[in-house]
């Protein structure tokens, strides 16, 4: 469901906040719509390689944990370092940051 890629634009960082929303713990059945996504490598290089290490583009998944109390980050594959351009950084941060108020919210 996300496609993390790295086109550094505004509306990139919009799209992603979008999809990455849509995994809200709120929803039902979130952990159950995650088992279903694509996620993993792309096998796509949308900015080209960053160095002899990059393995390409990673679609993941975000959500807010209640169970656990944690945010939970979905990788689909194991992966040794993220890169990400500064826009989609930022929007990355935001979501992490909204998913761990949301968690904080429900606690009190």
């Amino acid at each position: 469901m996300i496609g993390f890629g790295t086109d550094d634009t505004d509306e990139d960082a919009a799209h992603l906040d979008r999809l990455l929303r849509a995994l809200s713990p709120r929803a039902t059945g979130t952990w159950m719509k995650i088992k279903h996504l694509q996620l993993g490598a792309t096998g796509k290089f949308p900015r080209g390689p960053a160095d002899a290490t990059d393995e390409g583009e990673l679609r993941l998944a975000v959500a807010a944990d209640h169970h656990q109390g944690i945010v939970r980050i979905v990788f689909g594959k194991p992966i040794a370092w993220l890169g990400l351009p500064s826009t989609e950084a930022r929007a990355f941060a935001r979501l992490l940051t909204d998913h761990a108020d949301e968690l904080d919210r429900r606690r009190t």
